[in-house]
């Protein structure tokens, strides 16, 4: 019982901490705020804005407070870099103290005079604590000079990236330096660094990548389906063990299979070359795509998630919310939008023709088991930032096919259950940006099969005629790290 007690305890606290991010915004604005309005009450003219520095101080100082008791049990989950942690927590308790001597210098300063004139210098002083406490807090999240590397990068002083040797030949690269270790240098190393190790792991070196973390290695040598690494990859998005964490920069489909072919075919190993491994159809589109530059090839979905796009219209985002159609955005702060039908199976040909409204923003579509026909493809035609698009058990036909062609970014294509049939396949090999398409239990044949595959070499198509191996999620367990 005193154990079970004491991981309730555990869990509350580190409930508590988890609200440190929302928390630590909020003394940000109110004492620059209160900074603000404290230079302006010392010109008499804005000397009435007195009393509101006082309320400004006071809320800065309990929020301050709520902060650091929200910090200090974050801080007890660990995986984070002591020393700058250790400055981030002391500016961040500088700053509640500051705010504290400027509400009080700042409420009594009508009763004595010194008071009154040491109120604006223990402002002053609180900012610099808090701006202290930022930076430092910012290389905890984001790494380490977070602040100052890009300066540096444009001054041509520091680069923004490990600098890697250019791949001349794909056989001889390295495939976990040279293809994997790139990927989870932009994915992963953000959370699981020297100053950041979230569950005590870290990924920005082989040996304590391969050690793993408080959950135990991260991989198993030849079998990706156990690995921790690879089955936290396949948690859907909503998961709280899906890494990245839904909001995150997440990695393609061809990013994954890259890292399950480097456990399974290259054994996990980190010296041994690409002419080493054994080559499936599934991972040689894969390397075909890495460059000379020693990463992939930006692929036509990177280079729409770069686009900057005007924010949908509220108006036409409500017609479709309306109707039970998800309209969320792809991540945080991004005006590029996913559309999903799932909880809107009367999704028909006029309702289609409202995605005319989000005709930049739209970029992944699911339109699965509708009520749609071939002249809804008129208007998904017209969605020209579309990189995935779902049309299975639908009623599309070769005819439909057609509207696809307007599509430039489109990487990922969904046919299952539709009546498409080799009549169609010249359409879908003028998709030559095509990375997936599935044709389970369609009306092509696998002589049209064969003929589309060398017309896109490049293109993994899904077929079907096998059965289906469920992801052995139950074997994963997440034990609370005990000290």
């Amino acid at each position: 019982m005193i154990l079970l007690q004491a991981d309730k305890t555990d869990y509350f606290l580190e409930f508590i901490g988890r609200f440190h991010p929302l928390f630590v915004h909020l003394p940000i604005g109110i004492i620059i705020l209160a900074l603000g309005l404290a230079v302006l009450s010392r010109r008499p003219r804005y000397a009435n804005l007195e009393p509101a520095v006082r309320v400004a101080l006071l809320c800065g100082f309990i929020s301050a407070v709520m902060a650091c008791v929200a910090g200090y049990c974050l801080k007890l989950s660990g995986g984070y870099e002591e020393s700058t942690l250790n400055l981030h927590q002391n500016l961040g308790i500088g700053v509640a103290i500051t705010a504290g001597l400027a509400w009080v210098a700042t409420n009594f300063a009508t009763r004595r005079e010194a008071l009154r004139k040491a109120q604006f210098p223990a402002v002053v002083v609180c900012a610099l604590f808090l701006f202290g406490a930022g930076h430092f807090g910012g290389n905890l999240t984001h790494g380490e000079d977070y602040l100052t590397q890009p300066l540096l990068a444009l001054t041509g002083n520091a680069p923004l990236a490990k600098v890697r040797p250019k791949i001349t030949d794909i056989n001889k690269a390295v495939v976990y330096a040279d293809l994997v270790e790139p990927v989870l240098e932009q994915k992963c190393w953000q959370c699981h660094n020297a100053r950041k190790s979230k569950g005590d792991f870290r990924m920005d070196k082989p040996d304590l990548f391969a050690k793993g973390g408080e959950d135990g290695p991260a991989f198993v040598a030849g079998n990706a389906e156990k690995s921790e690494l690879y089955k936290r990859l396949m948690l859907p998005d909503d998961d709280e063990h899906h890494m990245p964490p839904k909001g995150k920069t997440q990695l393609s489909e061809q990013e994954v299979a890259l890292i399950h072919w480097w456990i399974s075919k290259g054994k996990a190993n980190f010296t041994t070359k690409v002419a080493q491994v054994e080559q499936d159809a599934k991972i040689k589109p894969v390397l075909a795509a890495f460059s000379e530059a020693g990463k992939a090839v930006e692929s036509e979905e990177d280079k729409v998630l770069k686009m900057k796009v005007a924010a949908a219209s509220k108006a036409d985002v409500e017609k479709l919310t309306k109707q039970n159609i998800l309209v969320m955005p792809l991540a945080n702060e991004s005006t590029l939008l996913m559309v999903n039908t799932v909880n809107a199976p009367q999704f028909n040909d006029q309702t289609a023709e409202q995605l005319g409204g989000l005709s930049e923003q739209v970029v992944w579509l699911k339109l699965g088991n509708t009520k749609i026909t071939d002249n809804a493809m008129k208007s998904v035609g017209k969605l020209k930032n579309l990189t995935r698009l779902d049309l299975d058990q639908t009623a599309i036909t070769d005819a439909g096919l057609t509207n696809l062609s307007s599509l430039k970014h489109l990487e990922r294509l969904n046919l299952y259950g539709t009546k498409v049939t080799d009549k169609g396949l010249p359409e879908l090999a003028k998709l030559k940006q095509l990375k997936t398409l599935y044709l389970w239990q369609t009306g092509v044949t696998p002589t049209g099969l064969e003929a589309l595959k060398k017309q896109l070499p490049n293109t993994q198509i899904d077929f079907g005629g096998y059965a289906l191996q469920k992801l052995p999620t139950d074997t994963l367990v997440y034990k609370k790290k005990t000290t």
